[in-house]
């Protein structure tokens, strides 16, 4: 949060907070956008074979020899959450989305997962789900929308 003094600059600086408030704002209103759309929209099987590709590095037809037994158990931990998603949730990429996240926050271990998920392992998976997940809805007014 800016300090804003009685000074000469003042109302420059409560203009600035203003601009940058309302940014914040409209950021807001298109990720709300992104949400909406995302959840009354359907996924098939080429989405989840995207966001595991996305999150693991390796496809879900990956040979059974070329895929470590940790990286099996975290697939399957992974599918999981993502059917308990589903469950609650419908077949839809929201659904999809949360799956990951879900996976992220809850059930992958870390030793400091505040710190995973706003800077780690675990906000990389993340952002790269919504980006996965943003390029399939193609929407003109979702291009600008990051996490």
């Amino acid at each position: 949060m800016a300090k804003i003094k009685h000074t000469s600059s003042m109302q420059q600086k409560i203009d600035e907070a203003i601009k940058s408030l309302r940014r914040v704002l409209e950021f807001e209103d298109r990720q709300m956008e992104v949400f909406e759309i995302a959840s009354n929209k359907t996924f098939d099987k080429k989405h989840i074979q995207d966001i595991v590709l996305s999150v693991f590095g390796k496809s879900v037809d990956s040979k059974t020899d070329e895929v470590s037994t940790r990286m099996k158990n975290q697939m399957s931990d992974f599918s999981a959450d993502i059917s308990q998603s589903i469950d609650e949730q419908g077949e839809t990429l929201w659904a999809l989305f949360n799956g990951v996240t879900r996976y992220t926050n809850h059930t992958q271990k870390t030793k400091d997962k505040d710190f995973g998920l706003m800077f780690g392992k675990e906000a990389e998976i993340n952002q790269k789900a919504y980006e996965t997940m943003l390029s399939w809805l193609k929407e003109p007014s979702l291009e600008m929308v990051a996490l």
